[in-house]
């Protein structure tokens, strides 16, 4: 019985990536050459809609405003958002390269650790997961206990490594110890990168398919600076003349507009290396904001709070206020900031006479169907000892649920 199953679930593997193959993603229609140099896998379900939020536009007097939605509700009952663009081209590659486990990195609760480890399964890899402290938080909650309902091993990392670059280089070194695939914070790197630049090729169909004009504004989360990055590029690469506002989620200014900044530069090079015929433009930085070509890039830097995770009272207002007049619900740490930039830039007068779209990110679905079949016993044995709190913490007073 033990080897039929580990048959089915390799032929299970082979017909994903012989489907993935000859799936033509957008990016592949416009750059052919690329889809012989770029490990791919279909893991989502695209395109993903465009939600006309025309209540929430009118309460906020945006002459249109669009949800381009990551987070939709996948028929599978597993967790969705922009990481799962990422890892499409991060687990492909492992894959190529015979890798059997992958090992990536977040906070406690990390919808990027979350995605990899079920996607990453559901591949036939291994996956470890190696997780540092965070401010609680409702998904913070959700997240862990998928994790544990999806057999997580989760390795708690040592406050000792205190800054972002300690902790990459840690788990850096574990993985080359140990032979397993290394996927950085929020899968941001040129790879992962390529999920977003795909995804302004297919917001650029969708537009054609549903005769709808082009944004004039696009927001979206600037975090791990994967997802922007990646946008900003593949924007520029089909065509987009939208601007683009990142929100910066955490960390100083400094520090992410040279990250993202660092990322596009990353992506021209990796493109021109698959042997494509492209012409590498630099990036910049001057005051904070990230100069490309003649794009129109402004990063919104007032909307941070004092450190990652924390509930500002513009975040949690921003979320009520999308889950009263559409019905979705967003979180408080990455998409609440990123549509609280939004709403204080219509409070100003600044969206009356546009179409303005924003990029949800965020899964939202609290999986009760999941998360209800986890036991005491499951939670104890799975969660390091020092991030059992999490379980039992007192929330944020600003926290808005799931």
């Amino acid at each position: 019985m033990l080897k039929i199953n580990k048959l089915f679930s390799n032929l299970l593997v082979i017909f994903l990536l012989f489907n993935s193959l000859y799936s033509q993603i957008p990016l592949f229609k416009y750059y052919p050459e690329l889809n012989n140099k770029l490990s791919h896998v279909t893991l989502g379900q695209y395109p993903t809609s465009i939600i006309n939020a025309q209540n929430l536009a009118k309460n906020l007097n945006i002459k249109n405003l669009y949800i381009k939605d990551d987070g939709y509700i996948d028929s599978r009952n597993i967790p969705t958002g922009n990481k799962m663009r990422k890892l499409e081209f991060l687990l492909a590659d492992a894959i190529n390269k015979n890798y059997k486990t992958i090992c990536t990195v977040g906070g406690a609760g990390s919808n990027h650790a979350l995605e990899t480890l079920v996607l990453a399964k559901s591949l036939g890899l291994d996956v470890v997961l190696m997780l540092d402290d965070q401010l609680s938080t409702s998904s913070v909650i959700r997240n862990l206990k998928l994790m544990v309902n999806y057999g997580a091993k989760i390795l708690y990392i040592d406050p000792i490594y205190d800054t972002s670059e300690k902790i990459e280089n840690y788990v850096k070194d574990f993985c080359d110890k140990n032979n397993y695939y290394f996927i950085p914070v929020g899968g941001s790197n040129e790879i992962g990168c390529m999920g977003f630049v795909n995804a302004a090729f297919e917001l650029k169909e969708q537009l054609k398919v549903l005769n709808m004009q082009e944004p004039d504004i696009i927001y979206v989360t600037l975090g791990s600076a994967g997802t922007a990055a990646g946008l900003i590029v593949g924007a520029k690469l089909a065509g987009l003349k939208s601007k683009i506002i990142p929100v910066r989620i955490s960390m100083t200014p400094e520090y992410k507009s040279n990250i993202l900044c660092e990322l596009i530069n990353k992506i021209n090079i990796y493109i021109k290396n698959l042997g494509n015929n492209f012409i590498i433009t630099q990036a910049s930085v001057e005051n904070n904001q990230v100069k490309y070509l003649d794009l129109d890039i402004e990063i919104k830097h007032d909307f941070a709070g004092p450190e990652y995770a924390f509930i500002t009272q513009q975040a949690a207002s921003a979320v009520n206020l999308l889950n009263n007049f559409e019905n979705i619900k967003l979180e408080s740490t990455y998409t609440g900031k990123t549509l609280a930039a939004l709403v204080n830039d219509a409070n100003n007068n600044l969206l009356k006479d546009k179409n303005v779209l924003f990029w949800n990110t965020f899964s939202h679905d609290n999986f009760d169907k999941l998360t209800n079949n986890v036991t005491e016993d499951m939670l104890n044995s799975c969660i390091p000892v020092q991030m059992q709190h999490y379980l039992t913490d007192k929330l944020q007073e600003l926290d808005p649920g799931l």
